[in-house]
């Protein structure tokens, strides 16, 4: 059965908006939390390299002179992302820091509900993001073993022939895998450090919106002493009073205002003497 151009183009249409869809999803997604992404690629830039692709077959046919140049500019590139990502494990260490202590005053200035949880969410998303990336930065500074140096290195390539062309060959295949992967170390670190400090920005405006957290009620303490004088010859006897000092005085202590009433007009076995002090 044969299908109708207008059907045929309606479908090739909405396939080339779903894989654009797709496509930006899938970019976002990789904005957001790019460590699943960067497992991924520098796995795969692992596995190349024990592999012997056509570039580097043209690498050795530059000869020793000509590689042994491109060799110490590895080096140094190298070195500029290790510098780099130093400084990275640095900054976010002193971000994950000061997150965490801002994070804890904003929460506990805000009233429970949906709004702290959302707050509550942004924020943890922040210190999730700073943290990965200060674990990346680390992992980057980790010493790793490399290629193109050491005196057997110097004993491979001490002659100039086509075995030397291809040690340095090798070693430059090294020193590219892995720049690439501390490379890409170093841009997920980078992309860690935007999303924390965008995530704690954001919760710090939307908090400025937020009412604040309602003061506990405070509920009064009043406390009365009733000071009473009694003669030795009239105790009270009414069994409030259950301590008399030396010269008689009777000391009341109670709340209630009310109740100290009451049991004053109870107590009538001897004179008073006394004062209520509030």
């Amino acid at each position: 059965m044969a299908r109708q151009p207008g059907a045929s183009s309606r479908e090739g249409h909405c396939r080339r908006l779903a894989k654009m869809i797709g496509s930006c999803l899938a970019d976002v997604w990789f904005q957001v939390f790019p460590f699943p992404r960067l497992i991924s690629v520098n796995r795969t830039v692992r596995g190349n390299r024990d592999k012997v692709d056509e570039r580097q077959l043209a690498w050795v046919a530059l000869g020793r002179q000509a590689l042994l140049p491109i060799l110490a500019e590895e080096w140094e590139r190298a070195k500029f992302i290790d510098e780099k990502l130093f400084k990275l494990t640095a900054a976010l260490s002193l971000a994950v820091a000061a997150v965490g202590v801002a994070s804890k005053a904003v929460l506990d200035a805000i009233p429970a509900g949906p709004l702290k949880v959302s707050v509550t969410v942004v924020l943890l998303y922040a210190i999730v993001s700073l943290f990965a990336g200060t674990l990346m930065g680390f992992s980057g500074l980790r010493p790793k073993p490399r290629q193109g140096y050491g005196p057997d290195f110097a004993l491979q390539i001490r002659h100039n022939n086509k075995y030397a062309a291809e040690k340095i060959a090798e070693a430059l295949k090294d020193f590219e895998i892995k720049n690439i992967i501390r490379a890409n170390e170093a841009s997920a670190a980078n992309m860690a450090i935007r999303n924390g400090v965008i995530a704690f920005a954001l919760a710090m405006t939307f908090s400025l919106f937020l009412p604040p957290k309602p003061e506990p009620p405070v509920t009064p303490n009043i406390r009365f002493n009733v000071d009473m004088r009694t003669m030795l010859s009239s105790p009270c006897t009414c069994g409030i009073f259950s301590r008399l000092d030396k010269e008689g005085a009777l000391l009341l202590a109670c709340p209630p205002f009310t109740q100290i009433v009451q049991y004053l007009r109870e107590c009538n076995d001897g004179p008073l003497g006394g004062r209520l002090q509030r």
